[in-house]
């Protein structure tokens, strides 16, 4: 067997190995460059990697014959299980090997705020200690003082038995309180997390990053701490909202922090760095797309932020121009449709009182009195035993309340007919307002005018109607191997298939799309490029980025912009988690993946609402379809996963067969008829459950 281990580890690991496995080990401290550990991979069956690693489906599909994948460290957060799972992979890690490091790194940081232990370090080197004082850097007592425990899992708890030792009372909050036998063996107690804040003067963190706990400690939290209390931190970094944290430093709300981990890492957010009430070690994590696969929002938050975008103004068009275009305004309907009671049927119309108990035996017999001319008024009234001939759309004469279809009838003579069937009031025939009372609503604003409207809209009399500007929306692809769609790419080099894609979307969103081109991995050209943008559209979409440094080229420029603020960096979805969407001013500022399917699933799923929004429309609500699945689907808890199916109808019934394939394949797209999402909560579908496909 064949075993890759990514990283320079000890010989008491490798020898072991050796003795079992063909190894192949690299030799260095830094971690594997991206492109050589997709080659080093090939024709592995093992691989043993670290935290630093990224293990997606790019890389798995360079290994076919992988068959186990170990992470040297805690938890998954490298590693793509449902991608794993969906390749036959098995994955492992090895949990708790970090609990002691991490408790007694938490106990260093107690002491070292405690007891300004690195004020003091700084002060020295820097020459100024020149005498010995009394009330130089007084610290606080760390013996006797109560430790709060946010999160008493393995690290929590071994913190807690650390603290003993200095007699703290600790007090812990968790989701689920432990049971009694558990909170005696390390002499904590539970409080609510209100409580927890207030009472202690040391609140250690020790949460998992998820969307519950990401901000767990704000501005609320910490305006409640003592002024004499620290703040602890080796858990993630978003768990504590750091600008809320610079201000309570600033402002004395509390005395200090003990940082390992950062809400940016490896950035630190500014400021911070200049307070020496702040310790400051390296981060356990210094990789930026390990830390902004915690730093994500769901998929319902997203897009509740819809409300935060306001429509674009309207404008008076011909009817002959509104097909396709949001309704700007409520419209009432100013007469009745069709205006008079017509005929819906070829035939006489009569008084159906003159027909009850007609039959073939047995038929009535009817007098005609005269005829109606198309678009005439009648000329003769009907009476009981009356007739008067009428085509289909002809005026209902006064007195008649039915037709008589002409293949219900039989001639006798130019005057007189047979009706051989009886008829109820009403029949084969419309009131003059059936179809649309006046005064009444006729269309709603937001509405969508499709053929069906418009026809609508001429039959009331409107020959102009009031409807949302189109939006414009702004296009930039981005990325040094990105060549315009006529050229022919170099080695390395790929066509520009976001801008073109996108625009199509856009299109048949209802909106325009205006193409800025192709832009390189250099800021200030992309910045210039995303201001032209947004001075010009109503939304922009920025494409590209795949890489780390771009991400965050694109986040640089989009906080540069005037009045922006990031609300989203990271989604819980596949594919489309690096998704940023920044609020500037009134107007949306996405990032999209590089990947095209990547983006046209974050199109499909999440701007299009917004889109819909800036738009004025309000979408009509289709349906998903029902099918069964024809295979199993792995997935991974906490992230919906959406994957593109396609659609066959076996034996009368729906089956929706799943097309696995790497992001960046746009075929897979092309060969699929929706999408099948599977929940966050939920680790896959098994085979012939029941799907909700939603056509794409």
């Amino acid at each position: 067997m064949n075993v890759l281990v990514t990283g320079n580890l000890p010989d008491d690991i490798i020898l072991p190995l050796r003795d079992r496995f063909h190894v192949t080990v690299h030799q260095q401290d830094r971690p594997m460059e991206r492109e050589a550990l997709l080659s080093a991979v090939r024709g592995k069956q093992g691989l043993l990697c670290m935290i630093t690693d990224r293990i997606d489906g790019e890389l798995l599909d360079r290994a076919p014959d992988l068959k186990m994948v170990a992470n040297y460290g805690v938890g998954f957060n490298n590693i793509d299980i449902g991608a794993a799972a969906a390749r036959g992979i098995q994955v492992s890690n090895t949990p708790g090997v970090l609990t002691d490091a991490t408790a007694d790194l938490t106990m260093a940081l107690i002491l070292a705020v405690g007891r300004r232990v690195v004020e003091g370090d700084a002060y020295t080197r820097q020459g100024r200690f020149q005498f010995w004082a009394p009330f130089h850097f007084l610290g606080h007592e760390i013996t006797g003082k109560t430790l709060g425990i946010i999160g008493l899992g393995r690290i929590g708890a071994a913190v807690a038995r650390r603290a003993s030792g200095f007699e703290m009372p600790v007090l812990y909050h968790n989701r689920t309180r432990l049971p009694a036998e558990e909170e005696a063996a390390i002499d904590a107690r539970y409080v609510d997390l209100d409580t927890l804040f207030r009472q202690s003067d040391f609140v250690s963190v020790h949460v998992p990053l998820s969307p519950d706990t990401r901000h767990l400690v704000g501005a609320r939290e910490l305006a409640a701490m003592k002024p004499s209390a620290y703040l602890i931190n080796t858990a993630r970094g978003p768990v504590v909202d750091e600008s809320a944290l610079l201000v309570a430093l600033k402002g004395k709300q509390i005395a200090g922090a003990g940082l390992d981990v950062y809400e940016h890492e490896p950035a630190l957010t500014q400021g911070l760095d200049a307070l020496a009430n702040v310790t400051l070690l390296n981060p356990h994590s210094g990789k930026d797309d390990m830390n902004e696969f915690f730093n994500v929002m769901d998929l319902a938050s997203v897009l509740a932020l819809k409300s935060e975008f306001s429509p674009v103004e309207t404008e008076t068009v011909d009817l002959s121009r509104a097909l396709d275009r949001a309704l700007g305004e409520d419209l009432t309907a100013p007469n009745d449709i069709p205006g008079f009671a017509r005929a819906t049927m070829d035939g006489f119309a009569v008084q159906a009182a003159s027909t009850f108990g007609a039959s073939e035996g047995s038929p009535a017999y009817l007098e005609v009195v005269g005829a109606v001319q198309m678009g005439a008024l009648p000329e003769a009234p009907v009476g009981p035993g009356q007739a008067v001939r009428i085509a289909t759309g002809g005026m209902m004469p006064p007195g008649a309340d039915s037709v008589l279809m002409v293949e219900h009838t039989d001639t006798i003579d130019e005057t007189t007919i047979e009706a051989h069937r009886g008829l109820a009031p009403g029949q084969n025939m419309v009131a003059g307002d059936e179809d649309v009372a006046a005064g009444k609503p006729l269309l709603p604003k937001g509405r969508c005018l499709r053929a069906q409207e418009i026809g609508l809209l001429a039959a009331s009399g409107c020959p102009q109607v009031n409807v949302f500007r189109k939006p414009l929306v702004g296009i930039i692809s981005t990325g040094d191997e990105v060549v315009p769609m006529e050229a022919q790419p170099a080695p390395g080099q790929i066509r520009d298939t976001n801008t073109h894609t996108l625009a199509a979307l856009v299109q048949n969103t209802g909106a325009l799309p205006k193409l800025y081109g192709i832009v390189g991995d250099e800021y200030d050209d992309l910045l210039e490029t995303c201001r032209k943008a947004l001075d010009d559209c109503d939304m922009v979409l920025i494409s590209g980025g795949s890489s780390v440094g771009m991400r965050d080229l694109t986040c640089q420029a989009l906080e540069a912009l005037d009045q922006s603020r990031i609300l989203v960096h990271g989604i819980s979805i596949r594919p489309g988690k690096p998704t940023i969407l920044a609020q500037c001013g009134k107007k949306a500022f996405w990032g999209l993946p590089g990947h095209v399917t990547s983006a046209m699933v974050v199109f499909m799923v999440i701007v299009r609402p917004f889109l819909y929004r800036i738009g004025g429309r309000t979408p009509k609500a289709v349906p998903p379809i029902t099918a069964r699945l024809s295979r199993n689907l792995a997935s991974v808890q906490g992230r919906v996963d959406f994957v593109r199916v396609r659609l066959e109808c076996e034996n009368g019934k729906q089956i929706a067969h799943p097309i696995l394939g790497q992001s960046g394949l746009i075929h897979t797209m092309v060969e699929a008829d929706g999408l099948v999402s599977i929940d966050m909560n939920s680790e896959g579908l098994d085979r012939g459950s029941q799907v909700e496909v939603l056509l794409i």
